[in-house]
């Protein structure tokens, strides 16, 4: 659960008002005068740099929606105001992991040779060949070390979070399961479109209980898939080719039967993510299914599975049921220990977060640039 929430904190404290406790200057400020022109930031005399500021901004920005699907509809003060946001929310980011690292090199944290190792075998692994690794090093203009340090000052600031979650977690008491029933009578009154009590981190995370509630309350179906892909529209030659891949997934389940399902979709489904579970796609309610699936799905019994192919948008599933769980009526009592422990852990994270915050607030931050 601790590390769970170590990655919920991680994600947390990269948020606020990027000028909080923080001096907005003319001019770039450095010890440096050498490199005055390329200073965004400096947090307790160390530079956060615009060229490295650059590459975080032009990998997220692709990410921000437009304000209109349509080019011509585009709104170009909210557009840049977006983007301002970005680039606010970016800074902050960068001043809360300097803070956090010379936190962390204050208390003598340090990151092993090992889980450094470790962290660029990981990668390495992720790419064709050491060249091709090499080529991304190039593209990012990074040399190995350059890696190897930013992974010791990740390394250092989990540790450091993750030491300080102990001390919190020391430190708060764990919720009643008064508090609990309380906290889910809120959640409740969520489910039901009302306004609830709850603020911050307890607010999110109700939001998020009240979904799963209401997901896992309903019918559900575990399939197993053979996906052939083919859209509609698709030329004659590749209908031809997956006509031909349906012909011998209907003959090797004519003799392998229906126990052999599971076998069948490794060998021939083309949906990567499932095949490699042998077609499970797991347990799903009917809205996580295709709409040209989702009836057919619910009507098979236990144990069956469709002799012909089902026709949908992007190509033809066989679809056998595994398991099937009906609608049921979740209570308090069901969920009561779950609840004292999500809100045990979204009190520890808010503590977290304030404790970051504060960090942050004590550093001397002098910002070149606003948006």
């Amino acid at each position: 659960m601790k590390k769970f929430f170590v990655g919920l904190v991680m994600a947390l404290f990269f948020s606020g008002n990027v000028l909080s406790a923080a001096k907005v200057v003319d001019k770039p400020p450095a010890a440096d005068e050498t490199l005055t022109d390329k200073v965004l930031a400096v947090v307790n005399g160390e530079p956060i740099l615009i060229s490295e500021f650059n590459k975080i901004f032009e990998s997220n920005k692709k990410s921000i929606p437009s304000s209109s699907p349509k080019s011509e509809l585009r709104d170009p003060i909210l557009e840049q105001l977006r983007l301002d946001q970005l680039r606010g929310s970016i800074l902050d980011q960068m001043i809360r992991r300097v803070v956090l690292k010379q936190e962390a090199t204050k208390q003598k944290i340090i990151a092993p040779k090992r889980e450094i190792k470790d962290k660029i075998n990981e990668m390495k692994k992720r790419c064709k060949s050491e060249s091709e690794f090499d080529a991304e090093l190039k593209k990012n203009n990074m040399t190995l070390s350059d890696l190897e340090k930013k992974i010791a000052d990740q390394i250092i600031i989990v540790k450091f979070i993750q030491r300080l979650e102990y001390t919190v977690y020391s430190k708060i008491k764990k919720p009643s399961e008064i508090e609990a029933k309380s906290f889910y009578d809120e959640i409740v009154t969520k489910m039901k479109g009302g306004k609830t009590k709850l603020t911050g981190e307890e607010e999110m995370l109700a939001e998020g209980i009240a979904k799963s509630i209401i997901r896992e309350s309903k019918e559900q179906v575990r399939l197993i898939k053979i996906f052939i892909s083919c859209p509609k529209g698709a030329s004659t030659a590749k209908e031809k080719e997956a006509r031909d891949k349906i012909a011998a997934v209907k003959k090797e389940l004519k003799n392998k039967k229906q126990e052999k399902f599971d076998d069948v979709a490794a060998q021939y489904s083309e949906d990567v993510v499932s095949k490699s579970r042998n077609g499970d796609m797991g347990l799903l309610v009917d809205e996580e299914l295709p709409s040209a699936i989702r009836k057919i799905a619910f009507s098979i019994n236990v144990g069956d599975y469709t002799k012909e192919p089902i026709r949908a948008d992007d190509g033809y599933y066989f679809l056998k049921v595994e398991e099937k769980t009906a609608k049921r009526n979740i209570t308090f009592v069901d969920v009561k220990d779950v609840m004292i422990e999500n809100l045990y852990g979204a009190r520890v994270m808010k503590k977290l977060k304030e404790s970051i915050d504060e960090l942050k607030s004590k550093a001397d931050i002098k910002i070149s640039k606003t948006w």
